[in-house]
């Protein structure tokens, strides 16, 4: 997420409010487990509950739309914390 202009923890609480359960996760180059910037997203949970290839098209269409919607909120919030982020979700 460090290449589009967030981080994973930001972008695991706009998925969790959407109802899409992934994970903030360390990636190399992390300086802080707090604050890492990828995210884990739980593939073998989801072809054991029938997922195919043209669903993890959508499921990528999900992301990359609220990384776009992830980066909005950080732009229009008031600090740059993630309580702030959280704030203005």
């Amino acid at each position: 997420m460090r290449s589009k202009g967030t981080d994973g923890a930001r972008i695991e609480s706009l998925m969790n409010m959407l109802s899409i359960a992934i994970n903030k996760n360390t990636v190399p180059g992390d300086k802080s487990a707090l604050n890492p910037s990828g995210i884990r997203i739980g593939s073998p949970a989801m072809t054991t509950r029938g997922c195919k290839e043209k669903d993890f098209v959508e499921i990528a269409k999900f992301i990359d739309r609220a990384t776009s919607i992830s980066i909005a909120v950080s732009k229009s919030s008031k600090g740059t914390k993630l309580k702030d982020y959280k704030d203005n979700l």
